[in-house]
């Protein structure tokens, strides 16, 4: 993964960025790809998705109710979920025969994503 901060010469030139570490390993997601599956994934979010908050379980509970707004690019919006669903579907031969959901039960659980994840943070105290 390669992270990027954008910084122009002018104060009005300067961008937003995210900052952060990643760690990747290599899978054979490809390879166990199968056709007609169902998306989005909503279910069992925590298999594939989590959070870890660097700090005591203390300063987490302080955290967590500004959460959402302190953190919003984790903050699921169905709409742009649903449009890069079609996007993929009409570019990647992989996903050419997904089917897409999109009924009021999936776009209940994609606006309530981020409360799940809330729920299973991890908090871990460095020393």
């Amino acid at each position: 993964m390669t992270v990027y901060k954008l910084i122009g010469h002018n104060i009005n030139q300067r961008q937003m960025a995210s900052r952060g570490h990643a760690i990747t390993f290599s899978h054979d997601g490809p390879k166990s790809f199968i056709a007609n599956q169902t998306f989005p994934r909503i279910h069992n979010v925590k298999e594939y998705l989590s959070v870890c908050f660097v700090g005591s379980e203390l300063q987490w509970v302080a955290f967590r109710p500004s959460f959402k707004t302190r953190v919003p690019n984790l903050v699921v919006r169905p709409q742009v979920v649903y449009k890069w669903l079609q996007a993929l579907k009409h570019v990647n031969p992989l996903y050419k025969d997904i089917v897409i959901l999109e009924d009021d039960i999936t776009i209940d659980a994609l606006n309530n994503i981020t409360d799940e994840i809330t729920n299973n943070v991890t908090a871990v105290k460095i020393k």
